[in-house]
């Protein structure tokens, strides 16, 4: 978090899940929405509609068996492979209702990304 911060600023608004190593009170985490006056929700359990990120990852892990199976990588490249479709989904406009037609890097940063000069494109 304290990277993320430190990257792109804190942000005004944070949703995630019960979780214990986040919940507890004298966690990192929990210093940190403490330190950078962070408002937050706990998304109740079993509740993955409260919280966005939620699909992102649905949709990451679909994308990731697809590739993984159709194009028959190698399992000991797996996390390769979710760190290229990690860097690609932050350039591809998401069809989430939060984005309204932005890239997930446009949203946090409020700059339009280049994809002909991104280190992540092939050619």
């Amino acid at each position: 978090m304290d990277n993320f911060i430190h990257d792109f600023g804190a942000p005004e608004h944070l949703t995630f899940d019960g979780h214990m190593t986040r919940v507890r009170r004298k966690t990192r985490f929990r210093k940190s929405l403490r330190k950078y006056n962070i408002d937050y929700h706990i998304s109740g359990p079993r509740r993955p509609n409260e919280n966005p990120s939620e699909v992102a990852i649905r949709e990451l892990r679909r994308r990731f068996y697809l590739v993984m199976f159709r194009n028959a990588i190698p399992m000991c490249l797996w996390d390769f492979l979710v760190v290229w479709l990690c860097e690609t989904g932050n350039l591809t406009v998401s069809s989430s209702r939060y984005a309204n037609g932005r890239t997930p890097i446009e949203i946090v940063t409020d700059e339009t990304p280049d994809i002909l000069t991104s280190p992540f494109t092939i050619g």
